[in-house]
């Protein structure tokens, strides 16, 4: 060390008591704005991230008076039905879109996926039977149970002798009903993945007259005789039938073939054993369900006269020689196919705001999210349930080859096990096809509390798959698009909600007006609300702390840097007479005040970076707890250094300019005046 230097530190370090509360004042101004700047820093920090965490949504319910037409009515009318829940269409959303807290609307598009090969199983399968139950059941965990009932066969008799069925003779199980048992070979199906049993019990309605008037002609041309009190079955000939199985139908997936067999408990129809049933519940038409009402051109109607369609069983050769019976069978052939390889489908452009999950009856369960870039390119990713995954043996990765469609009816009542699609499908072709890749699986809560907002809005069901919404830009446009509790979400601003009702109260939407629809909206902003006034307090206040602190740095600052020069004035002066340079001089005395603040400066820095971890986590208290989210406490380290570095380069270059006010003088100056 040059001697210069030398002679100054060892000055300094005589004075003992002026360099201790030298070091003292500059660490403690140094710290306590440390502290301050960390809190402020910590404040916007934890704003942002609440901010980007946490989100606001409204839901909205359309109320009204209707009458059993489904039309609306006032309260008063004498063929009021009553209040209820309503889907509408045709409502102009753009009203809501242009107010300024609304960020986005998301009114979601729900159709249907016919995905080829892949058996729609139910929610509902045997592991969810108790041991006891299991036991004498006859069921395995892994049994399945298949929701779709309505089956299409081609087939023709396995024995070499005919099969009459007396449809005058009622069945011992079934009113209105005969029965008979069938030894047949299966040539075709509209389920190919069912293995069905070779033996099966046929239930068919008996020969009323008005059965006779609708399907009498038709019997005679199958029994190829002038008989309709019964029905015969040869051999050799091939059959078309349309029906449903009865019971609930437990099927067991063959791990080598893919196919499932049936596995419900035989039943003994006059000492034949019968592991199926298979049977026509309505005279001329399956059921009132409207997935299988066909007029015999193939015509879609939701309502069929029995004269319109064709009897229930065919010859196939009869039916390939009528086109209009031809066409019939294909479209319910095709239909019934559809119908059991058909999935739930959702558009959505962000998942996260459909209500379920917003308020936590939704989750991650495994993958990812879809992110905003999929959504907005429309790529062709999807995300399925855990259930739905677990019943289908779907898996991460792997690809849904969707057949998008468009059915007739919505259904939005529904709770956590709900299938939430309704059977009764319009197929008019798909509008939409895509192999889409599984890239994240969610869970599942039931939701039960909902408040006074219609359980309705939450509306969850198990086997829904999730899609971006550009990903089918066929599908129908906004305004074209049913208005449900379970389908509209409006992202508001965080904080807006107050807003928001006053916006919508203005406009007249929430006020009940007698003959018209009534709106109320629901509010949900993941208690934001109840976080984000308090961080909002913390950083006004670290905002008072961080303009105090500054201002009392920087006068600590100044007034120390002045004082430091001016002690080593004399020495400067005594140095100067010996010799020394007015470069060494200058230098020996940044080389002391270095000396000095670098030691107050890290001590400082140190000191202010532990107690902003104690004083961020007092001061943030309940609110850490209630958050969602890890809230920022802590010192950031690289912003510490930086402002130890910025306070000793501060305190340095005022060492600088006090001391360039004197170093130029003659050495006699710099001394003392009654010492000269």
């Amino acid at each position: 060390m040059a001697p210069h230097i030398q002679i100054f530190l060892r000055q300094m370090l005589r004075n003992k008591a002026r360099l201790a509360l030298n070091l003292v004042l500059l660490c403690a101004a140094t710290a306590f704005f440390v502290i301050s700047l960390n809190l402020y820093q910590n404040s916007w920090a934890n704003l942002q991230t609440v901010e980007d965490t946490y989100s606001t949504i409204a839901t909205m319910e359309i109320y009204g008076d209707v009458n059993e037409a489904g039309e609306l009515v006032s309260p008063g009318d004498a063929d009021n039905v009553g209040r209820f829940l309503l889907t509408r269409y045709g409502y102009d959303l753009s009203p809501l879109q242009e107010l300024s807290m609304v960020q986005s609307i998301d009114l979601r598009y729900r159709c249907a996926a016919y995905i080829p090969r892949q058996l729609s199983l139910d929610a509902y399968a045997s592991e969810w039977l108790t041991e006891e139950q299991l036991g004498p059941s006859g069921y395995r965990a892994d049994d399945v149970r298949i929701g779709q009932s309505y089956h299409m066969l081609r087939f023709r008799l396995s024995g070499t002798e005919p099969v009459t069925i007396d449809m005058t003779k009622e069945s011992k199980r079934y009113s209105n009903m005969a029965e008979a048992v069938l030894d047949i070979t299966i040539l075709d199906s509209a389920h190919p993945q069912i293995q069905y049993s070779d033996t099966i019990g046929l239930l068919v309605p008996l020969m009323t007259d008005a059965e006779r008037d609708d399907h009498g002609a038709e019997v005679q041309r199958l029994n190829r005789t002038q008989d309709t009190n019964t029905l015969t079955f040869y051999p050799g000939v091939e059959y078309v039938m349309h029906g449903a199985f009865n019971y609930s139908s437990y099927y067991r997936r063959d791990p080598d073939t893919g196919l499932f067999s049936k596995t419900d408990a035989i039943t003994m129809i006059d000492d034949v054993p019968v592991p199926m049933y298979f049977g026509l519940w309505e005279s001329g038409c399956i059921s009132q369900d409207r997935v299988l009402m066909y007029r015999k051109t193939g015509e879609f109607f939701s309502y069929v006269d029995p004269e319109e369609i064709p009897y229930f069983i065919q010859r196939w050769e009869d039916v390939q020689n009528d086109p209009e019976e031809a066409a019939y069978f294909d479209a319910l052939w095709q239909t019934t196919e559809y119908s059991a390889s058909s999935f739930a489908v959702t558009l959505t452009s962000d998942i996260t705001q459909v209500p379920a999950w917003h308020t936590g009856g939704m989750f991650l369960h495994e993958g990812r999210m879809i992110t905003k870039e999929e959504y907005q390119a429309g790529a062709k990713v999807c995300m399925i349930s855990a259930m739905l995954a677990d019943k289908q043996g779907w898996k991460l990765g792997d690809t849904l080859d969707l057949h998008l469609y468009a059915y007739e009816h919505l259904q939005y009542e529904g709770t956590y096990a709900d299938t939430g699609i309704d059977r009764s499908m319009y197929l008019d072709g798909f509008f939409d096809e895509g192999q889409y890749e599984i890239v994240g699986i969610y869970g599942q809560r039931e939701i039960v509390d909902t408040g006074d907002t219609a359980p309705e809005v939450f509306a969850q069901p198990w086997n829904v798959i999730y899609i971006p919404e550009n990903s089918a830009p066929n599908a129908p446009a906004l305004e074209e698009r049913p208005i449900q509790a379970s389908l509209l979400t409006i992202k508001l601003k965080n904080g807006s909600i107050d807003e928001f009702k006053a916006a919508v109260e203005e406009m007249g939407l929430t006020v009940q007006k007698t003959g018209e629809y009534e709106i109320k909206f629901s509010y949900f902003d993941q208690g934001y609300g109840k976080i984000a006034g308090g961080l909002q307090e913390m950083n006004r206040n670290a905002r008072l702390l961080l303009g105090l602190s500054a201002a009392l740095l920087l006068v600590t600052m100044i007034l120390m840097a002045f004082l430091f020069s001016r002690q080593h004035k004399h020495s400067a002066g005594i140095l100067r007479l010996l010799g020394g340079s007015k470069v060494q001089t200058f230098t020996a005395i940044l080389v002391c005040a270095a000396t000095v603040v670098m030691t107050s400066g890290v001590a400082g820095a140190l000191i202010g970076g532990g107690l902003t971890s104690i004083i961020g986590r007092r001061v943030l208290g309940s609110a850490a707890e209630s958050a969602v989210v890890t809230l920022h406490a802590g010192a950031d380290r690289l912003l510490t250094l930086l402002t130890a570095l910025s306070c000793i380069a501060l305190f340095l270059l005022l060492t600088a300019v006090f001391t360039a006010t004197y170093i130029g003088k003659e050495p006699r100056e710099l001394l003392p005046q009654d010492k000269g």
